[in-house]
């Protein structure tokens, strides 16, 4: 990744960088509950280092030891997330998954809870029923016998015309169908492309917030015997730049907030 290792990603890149689909991300949230990414308005998840490697720990458990969900749940209850962290890829290495059970266990599970939803049921067409009097039996059968002749006649003259309807109306329904699959095509192309553009509007402003003193600390702090007065005195102030980033960030997001109600 191109970002510094300490910059927030977005569950498209975080989903980029583990070849994993972002559904999986969010079923895993909901499975394991130290996974807590920050959220701004609009349910936009934000993954800070930690939180990735967390995630790279349980896709290595499950994606390329085969380990099940209930296993990953037993190691974080008796070792913590400091374990499953540990055996987490590194964050500038691509990961390439190979394939796998849990991939199909993740999308069944997935299925399942889909499938598990109640449907609307449909309602009984109504039945109508007429009364036919004793004494009109054998007129109406008389007359239905002229009647059923006449509409064989009829019939067989409107059969060419109804089946060029029925053509006609069959091929409409195609291309209505073709229509409506080209326009729910384009209207998903247009809603990723928005959701692409707001995510990375929304990377921009929190990366505006961070002063440029800020985005270059080193990613490993030295032992404090290498510092000297003058490197305390720079650290002293990096603390005090760092409350002041964090404070614009809490009014910008409150400000946010106040916008969206």
């Amino acid at each position: 990744m191109s970002k510094s290792p300490d910059a927030f990603r977005t569950i498209s890149e975080v989903s980029e960088w583990l070849d994993t689909p972002t559904y999986v991300l969010r079923f895993w949230e909901s499975r394991f509950p130290q996974i807590k990414p920050v959220k701004r308005a609009g349910g936009r998840r934000y993954y800070r280092p930690d939180d990735m490697l967390l995630l790279g720990g349980i896709k290595q458990l499950l994606h390329f030891d085969d380990k099940s969900i209930k296993h990953v749940k037993g190691l974080l209850k008796t070792h913590g997330v400091k374990h499953v962290m540990s055996v987490s890829f590194d964050l500038d290495t691509q990961v390439v998954s190979p394939p796998s059970k849990a991939d199909a266990d993740d999308t069944a599970e997935i299925d399942q809870i889909v499938k598990s939803k109640p449907k609307a049921q449909k309602k009984a067409p109504a039945v109508e029923v007429r009364v036919v009097k004793k004494g009109k039996i054998a007129q109406d059968t008389a007359q239905n016998v002229d009647d059923d002749e006449t509409d064989s006649e009829t019939a067989e003259q409107a059969a060419p015309k109804e089946a060029a309807v029925s053509i006609a109306d069959e091929t409409h329904e195609a291309m209505a169908k073709v229509r409506a699959t080209e326009a729910a095509r384009v209207e998903a192309v247009k809603q990723a492309a928005a959701e692409k553009q707001a995510e990375d509007s929304d990377a921009k402003e929190w990366a505006d917030l961070v002063p440029d003193g800020i985005k270059f600390v080193p990613y490993r702090i030295r032992p404090a015997m290498d510092y000297d007065a003058g490197a305390m005195g720079e650290i002293e102030t990096l603390y005090y730049s760092l409350r002041m980033a964090r404070n614009s960030m809490k009014r910008a997001r409150k400000q946010q907030e106040q916008r969206a109600r």
